[in-house]
């Protein structure tokens, strides 16, 4: 093998011949000498000048064969000068390789002498080569130059959408802005109107009162229209105050075990004498698996609450509103869809307003054109509660027919779904009542496994409950409220009827009317909604018993000679606090600041004060700082006094702050007297449900 190409040349030899003996020679003339004297077998040479070689005479002896394993091959430059190695590479590409190959082999090095005939074709050669290259680079270069062009060209269309867009997007952003600019510009104009009009209600019949005060009739009158004016106010006042909670996200989802039947009946027992007064037909039909949840009820009552009010609002006299609930499944593990709708058969609204009628500060007309009080804000604010709750809020409206709103909230439940007992499964009974007590009583009855029937009159019934008497019906459920039908003249028809004896008999009602039930010749009695849990509770013999309204009974007991101590710096909120009070029996104490407070817990002996309620903005000291202390008072006695925050501070996180503090509850302003008294009946009747500073109490 020859040496200048060693390394090559013994690559290719131990590629081709792994298992032959190895020779090295210092030329390509000393190898094939070797070879033609028997030196050696082969040599291994390069395969472009193998046939300039063996053309030598000298060598006519020998024979050549190409061997499978090829030499690579590469061209190189001059160091640092990697444009002209690009050029040339894109050159040869174009010249394809049996071009290369020819071309190396007319030119390898040390074969033949130069001629200047030789010469002149080998230059003529590099330049038509040079040329091709010339023309390949020009047309590359070409190319690019296009291809540059059309990218920059669709970079500039691409920046010109995207500046289109985005003046589309700022366009559209100033619109809303100025859109959200005129409605509260608008609001402001209106609930202005709105504030007055009650104010002035208050003020006129406040000075009528005084003008008649020799008239009890009519400052009775005026003090009841004070009343209402008061309340309308209020409501005014709180929505806005829980729109601007809901905005600055002050306002948070409480969840906690509610009971979605009695959350039913509060909501109901409030729209109920709206629409009664006003001549609104209200229905109700519920379809519950469950009836416990965890929840947040005072915000699901409040989006109930704003959508059933304006209903009674914009429908008629004479026409109905349908409301109904019910539980749907859901694809989360102990959770289930409940949907709750408000038909409505009144004035409706335009598709226009349909569309933003869950907008802030949007109202259809103003009170003053419409001649219907409010703010615009009730359903903005059941908008953002229900989203706040992971549910959706949507409304189908046709002007002059009415509307529809539907309300899906997802809920975690509590305890297991009610199933058939041997004293339900596969029995007969029967149903009498109105259409929406029907609708919620059938499908209870039905999840039971019983076989129930429906009866919308009292002659029905009476057939209904003998044909299942044959059949040993388990219970006769009789609607007490029917708006058709006399329900006591059901449950005696029914009792009377042949069979009668062996019908279990339920009446079932939204008030407490268990004892005139009973006495007309129910077994058992029930309050509304019809639920399967409740009428499962109701078969076994463990019925429901009506209550008083909330805070009634508290409000009726007495505290005669309960001592408790008023902080409270405003001398008109002291003297109203006073008298509702001092007319409760208690013996009032005042202190017109924290720290005037502090010191009469202090110095009073332990138990000397029944409770304490306490102002949270007063001058010296603030009420949380006076709670505070009182709390860290080395006396146990006279530091686990109970302590209820009164103040106008009346969002959720103020109750926190609250409870933080070391109160025991919390009481917004203007007094609610029942549920002042509720909670004080509470606190003094159970003691304070905390252990100490920053436990949550009543």
């Amino acid at each position: 093998m020859d040496g200048p190409g060693e390394a090559s040349s013994t690559g290719a030899a131990e590629a081709n011949f792994p298992k032959a003996q190895l020779v090295l020679f210092p030329t390509i003339g000393d190898c094939l000498g070797a070879v033609l004297s028997g030196e050696a077998d082969a040599t291994v040479l390069d395969g472009l000048r193998a046939g300039e070689i063996l053309s030598n005479a000298k060598y006519a002896s020998l024979s050549s064969r190409q061997l499978p394993h090829a030499d690579p091959r590469c061209f190189g430059v001059r160091m640092g000068d990697k444009g002209l190695l690009r050029l040339i590479n894109r050159g040869l590409a174009l010249a394809g390789e049996d071009w290369i190959q020819s071309l190396a082999v007319r030119h390898s090095a040390g074969l033949r002498s130069w001629t200047l005939a030789g010469i002149a074709k080998a230059f003529a050669v590099a330049a038509a080569a040079l040329a091709v290259l010339f023309l390949a680079f020009s047309a590359r270069r070409s190319k690019l130059e296009a291809a540059r062009k059309e990218e920059a060209r669709r970079k500039l269309e691409e920046q010109n959408r995207e500046l289109a867009e985005s003046r589309r997007e700022l366009s559209a952003a100033l619109a809303e802005a100025e859109r959200a600019s005129r409605a509260k510009t608008d609001f402001l104009n209106s609930i202005s109107h709105d504030i007055r009009t009650p104010m002035n209600a208050i003020v006129g019949f406040a000075t009528l009162a005084e003008a008649n005060a020799d008239s009890p009739e009519k400052v009775r009158d005026c003090l009841f229209k004070i009343g209402l004016s008061s309340r309308h106010l209020l409501s005014l006042i709180n929505d806005v105050l829980d729109m601007s909670s809901i905005e600055s996200g002050k306002t948070q989802i409480e969840k906690a075990e509610t009971d979605l039947a009695d959350l039913l009946r509060g909501v109901r027992a409030i729209v109920s004498d709206s629409a009664k007064s006003k001549g609104v037909l209200l229905s109700i039909d519920v379809d519950l698996v469950h009836d416990r949840v965890s929840a947040d009820r005072l915000r699901i009552s409040q989006i109930l609450l704003n959508i059933l009010s304006n209903a009674v609002k914009f429908t008629p006299e004479g026409r109905r509103i349908r409301f109904s609930i019910a539980e749907l499944p859901s694809a989360a593990p102990g959770m289930s869809d409940f949907r709750f709708m408000v038909r409505d058969s009144g004035i409706g609204m335009s598709p226009e307003f349909a569309k933003t009628v869950f907008t802030p500060f949007t109202r259809a007309r103003t009170s003053t054109a419409s001649g219907i009080p409010g703010t615009g804000l009730g359903l903005a604010i059941s908008k953002r509660l229900a989203e706040m709750m992971g549910g959706t809020i949507a409304v189908k409206s046709r002007e002059g027919e009415g509307s529809e709103f539907t309300v899906v909230l997802p809920l975690e439940t509590k305890g297991s779904a009610p199933e058939p007992s041997s004293a339900t499964q596969g029995r007969a009974a029967a149903a009498a009542g109105g259409k929406g007590f029907l609708r919620s009583v059938l499908p209870a009855m039905r999840r039971l496994g019983m076989e129930p029937k429906a009866a919308s009159s009292v002659a029905e019934a009476v057939q209904a409950a003998a044909e299942a008497a044959g059949k040993r019906p388990v219970l006769f459920a009789a609607d007490w409220d029917a708006p058709l039908m006399d329900g006591a003249e059901a449950v005696r028809a029914v009792r009377a009827a042949p069979g009668g004896e062996d019908v279990f008999l339920l009446a079932c009602s939204w008030n407490d009317a268990g004892d005139d039930a009973r006495a007309a010749g129910a077994d058992g009695f029930m309050l509304k909604p019809c639920t399967a849990q409740a009428l499962l509770r109701a078969t076994e013999g463990r019925s429901e018993v009506g209550s008083r309204p909330e805070g009634a009974a508290a409000q009726a007991r007495r505290f005669d000679g309960v001592r408790i101590l008023l902080a409270e710096d405003n001398e008109f909120n002291r003297e109203i606090a006073m008298e509702i009070l001092g007319g409760a029996g208690f013996e009032v104490d005042v202190a017109e600041d924290g720290a005037q407070a502090l010191a009469k817990v202090e110095a009073a002996p332990a138990g000397w004060y029944g409770t304490v309620l306490m102002d949270v903005q007063m001058p010296v000291m603030d009420g949380y700082e006076a709670t505070r202390r009182i709390r860290a008072l080395a006396d146990p006695g006279k530091a686990g006094v109970p302590i209820v925050a009164v103040t106008a501070n009346a969002f959720e996180e103020d109750r926190k702050t609250a409870i933080e503090a070391g109160m025991d509850g919390h009481l917004p302003k203007p007094y609610d007297v029942p549920k002042m008294m509720e909670t004080l009946a509470e606190l003094l009747e159970h003691g304070p449900r905390r252990s100490g500073p920053g436990t949550e109490g009543a």
